[in-house]
Formats: structure tokens, sequence, C-alpha cells
């Protein structure tokens, strides 16, 4: 937690640099720092998903086109532990230990003024070479906790691939709204996660259009766009139903001979989002508590963990 907190201390710094000089200029470039914890909603729980760290560096290319495309590139390691971090006996394991380390490249697509699709691919590796035993063990170690104890019992180390889509619109959104009801579908295809997301996401607060909005890191531009606001400030409700087919966090290696204590994934999981965020010219800071009910058989509560985003364009 202290390496985080300086490294969002040094974010910060940047951002106050950032705001600093504005020649008026496009910004085209993005960096941001996504950070998942249990931790943010109970000092109390060390389970299920109990970290995940994204850096993002998000960029649109310097010639106009018709329609606005934005690229993304994401280094991101996801932790998962089960109910007791200490357990020593496979068959007391209701969720795996599990690691990935994964780098995605996105692009997304916007035309009209309310509809987008995003496209991406991700690589990666599950397992010990994730180093997400290795962060844990230290960070007990450095911060004085109990050992984690059944690292060994992690899932198998496999490369990962896997491919995504998203698709997004408006159901109810005009230029002097402060309310927008917003339909998104979601389809992965791999050996780290195959599924099938469907939600609604509700906003209420002052936010732009989705190819200008902080929502979809949109707000990246090659030329100076006209906006409703000065800053986007909105909260927003975002439940979803999530199909599941295949966890590789939950079921192990796919095409590797699995040897950790794995179990099954829950067919259909519920997840829902709560959170504000704050977007301004050069800068952006958001918070969300994200609620998922079981996602193993084996799993005995359901998970809830926090959610803090950081970010500066230049």
């Amino acid at each position: 937690m202290k390496v985080l907190f300086f490294t969002m201390l040094m974010v910060l710094t940047i951002f106050a640099s950032a705001q600093q000089n504005d020649s008026g200029k496009p910004l085209r470039h993005q960096l941001s720092i996504i950070s998942e914890n249990d931790a943010y909603v109970s000092l109390y729980t060390d389970r299920y998903y109990t970290n995940g760290i994204f850096f993002n560096y998000t960029w649109i290319s310097k010639q106009p086109r018709t329609q606005k495309k934005i690229q993304s590139l994401q280094l991101s390691q996801l932790m998962y532990n089960p109910y007791y971090y200490r357990i020593r006996n496979a068959e007391n394991i209701d969720r795996p230990y599990a690691g990935l380390l994964l780098l995605t490249y996105s692009q997304t697509h916007f035309w009209g003024k309310e509809s987008l699709l995003q496209l991406s691919a991700t690589g990666g590796i599950s397992g010990k070479p994730s180093l997400a035993g290795s962060l844990q063990k230290w960070y007990h170690h450095a911060v004085g906790f109990d050992p984690p104890a059944g690292w060994n019992y992690q899932v198998t180390a496999e490369p990962q691939l896997n491919a995504g889509a998203l698709y997004a619109t408006s159901l109810f959104s005009t230029e002097s709204s402060i309310v927008a009801v917003k339909p998104v579908v979601e389809v992965s295809l791999g050996n780290t996660f195959t599924n099938a997301k469907a939600g609604i996401l509700f906003q209420l607060g002052a936010f732009e259009k989705n190819s200008q909005s902080i929502a979809w890191n949109a707000t990246v531009d090659n030329t100076q766009q006209s906006r409703r606001y000065r800053y986007e400030l909105y909260f927003y409700f975002y439940p979803q139903i999530i199909a599941q087919a295949y966890d590789a966090t939950i079921q192990g290696a796919l095409f590797t001979k699995e040897t950790g204590a794995v179990s099954k994934a829950q067919p259909f999981v519920y997840q829902q989002t709560i959170g504000g965020i704050f977007s301004c010219k050069k800068m952006f800071i958001g918070f969300s508590v994200i609620y998922q009910t079981k996602q193993a058989k084996t799993q005995y509560l359901d998970d809830m963990y926090g959610s803090v985003r950081l970010g500066c364009r230049f």
C-alpha cells in the first residue's frame, strides 16, 4: 500500500505540473493508473479479488478522421486469494490462489455522438510467472501482516491469449440532460476469460457525450472540440449480468495439465459498480465500489472491493 500511495502521489504531482502553461493545443495523450483492492472498502479483509493494478497509455493520431478512433495500451497485474489467505490445506481453498500478468491493446471507434465499439487483444501469463504470489508475500512481510500460506497451490502457469469486444450507446441523453441511460454489452473469448456481459450504465451529473467523455477515455483529441462543460463531474451506477464459460483464475490452465487447487465457475454472476469521477482539461480522478456475487461454485461469500483511478493528459 505504501508503494501504491507514493505512486499515486507522483501521479498527482504530474497533474499539478500539467495544469501549468496551458497553450490551448489539443491533448492527444493520456497516462493513467487504476488501483483495485478490497482494503479500500474494508481493512479487515484480504480475500478473493484482493489486488489489481493497471497502467494505461491512451492516444489519438495527429491526422483527423471522419470517425474518432482512440488507441490504448494497458499493463496489468491481478491477484486472487481464497477466503482465508493463511490456508495450508488444498481442500479448504474455496477460491483458487491465482495471478495474471497481462498486456492489452485496444481500439475504440466512435460514430455519431453516442455509439462506440471497442475491440481488444490481450496476451500474458498466469500462475507463478505473474509474480502475484511474490508481490503479496513481500507486501505482507513489509507491513507486518501474517504471510499468505497457500501460494504453492496457485493455478498452473500458462500463456494467456484473449480477445474482446464492447458496444455501448445512449438510450436517454440530451444536450441539456443531467441523466443518461446507456446499455453496454461485452464479449470476451480466450483461455483467460470467456464470458458475455450485459449491463446498463446510469449517469447523473455533468458529463459529455460518449465520444468526448472520460467514461470511455475519450477526452484525448487531435483538434479543439467544443464541449458542454469545462469539466465532467458525475456519479454512476452500473449493474451487469455476466455469463461465464471459462475463468482461468478459477478453473486454472486450459491447455496445460492443472496441478493447482482449482474450482468450477458459476455460470452466472451479478456485478454492480457505484462511483463518481471528476475530470477537467488535463487531469481526472475517480473512485468506485464494486460488488460481485460468488464467481466460483465453492466460494463461501460474495466479493466487494474498491477502485481508485487517476490520470493526466498532455
